[in-house]
């Protein structure tokens, strides 16, 4: 292999990788010191796509004096097996370890104070992870497409769980969030197995997909929460226990779409919006209780709810948008506030069981087929 001095002060250098021609086997020892021109250096660094795709190499021994492992330093080592990590390492590099299908465990130093995005994404058989490091952050797709991770430690220093984390982990059953934790990115738990997961207090923001085609069964959503934003529980076919709580102002679109197996929601009054598609096809949703304070009801908001029964619009609401009951075909009676001055096109379309129906004398305009079987 071959060096590049990183610091002549310091007489550091860091591994660049295999000179052309020669390539590493197998089981390979890096050095602590090289000496170069009478010259001692510490090796303390493994530097950019240092090894990429190397699939001859089954593993390497790490002194103690490396701290930081580049970028792709040892992308796609589909060979690599067994990991041990030196104390003294700080930093590991953006997709540092992706692809390297073999490593099954992994476990991250004290020292360590930054992971780059996508380190470990798709180590396919890696199932157990232990973050001893003191980290604030763990960075996007960090741990993607790792499915059959089963076990990880989230350390008490981390606030933000960044964007697909856990993207498609499906053998990840549970997860304790720390008290502290602030931020859940976007898709971070998309396509995962979790069945249960705590949500702490301290948590102000669930991002978009967060938790899209879960295995839960139930949620209770903190009340620091305010928004619940676009497809954040979506297509939890299991679902059938959410808790909202006060202070909870917006139900974003497709938040609990094809959420099949809630059957009943209380609203809590501070909610003002409900977005297009927010409940959609959530087929055996019976009851569910708006808030005196909602203004907004969504286009397709209940679209094909089909055991819905009874609705009781509040007042403030002024337009009934289109598709809004599309689909509900349990409905037998609704009575729509005097408020209300606009009918979306198909609003109550295929709605068979409805019986009866009370219109305000305040309506300015109703779209075509608004109650066509």
């Amino acid at each position: 292999i071959y060096y590049n001095i990183t610091s002549e002060s310091e007489k550091t250098v860091g591994v660049c990788g295999e000179i052309n021609g020669y390539y590493l086997y197998g089981r390979f020892n890096i050095p602590e010191t090289i000496v170069y021109k009478n010259v001692t250096y510490s090796v303390t660094s493994i530097e950019e796509r240092a090894f990429y795709k190397n699939n001859r190499l089954s593993y390497i021994a790490f002194p103690h004096s490396i701290k930081t492992i580049g970028d792709e330093a040892f992308y796609g080592c589909i060979n690599f097996g067994t990991i041990i990590l030196p104390d003294g390492l700080t930093n590991i590099g953006k997709s540092a370890f992706a692809a390297c299908k073999k490593i099954t465990s992994i476990e991250i130093p004290k020292n360590v104070t930054n992971i780059g995005e996508r380190a470990f994404h798709s180590c396919t058989n890696l199932t157990s992870v232990k973050l001893s490091c003191d980290i604030t952050s763990i960075p996007s797709q960090a741990f993607a497409s790792c499915r059959y991770l089963r076990q990880i430690n989230i350390p008490s220093t981390v606030k933000n769980i960044g964007k697909g984390v856990f993207y498609e982990c499906m053998a990840l059953a549970s997860i304790e969030l720390p008290d502290g934790i602030t931020e859940i990115g976007d898709s971070a738990f998309y396509f995962t197995g979790l069945t249960t997961i705590n949500m702490p207090n301290s948590i102000t923001d669930i991002g978009s997909h967060a938790f899209y085609y879960c295995k839960l069964t139930s949620i209770d959503i903190p009340k620091s929460v305010k928004s619940i934003k676009n497809s954040t529980f979506a297509s939890c076919f299991n679902l059938n226990s959410v808790i909202l709580h006060e202070g909870l102002t917006d139900i974003d679109e497709r938040a609990f779409n094809y959420c099949r197996g809630l059957e009943s929601l209380k609203i809590p009054n501070s909610v003002t919006n409900i977005g297009k598609y927010a409940f959609a096809e959530c087929t055996e949703l019976t009851s569910i209780e708006f808030p005196e304070k909602l203004k907004n009801i969504g286009p397709s908001a209940f679209w094909f709810c089909s055991k819905l029964t009874s609705i009781k619009i509040p007042a403030n609401v002024t337009r009934i948008e289109s598709e809004t009951f599309y689909g509900c075909s349990g409905l037998t009676t609704i009575k729509i506030p005097t408020n209300v001055t606009h009918i979306g096109s198909r609003a109550f379309c295929c709605c068979r069981g409805l019986t009866s129906i009370e219109i305000p004398n305040r309506i300015k305009s109703i779209e075509g087929n608004v109650f066509r079987e």
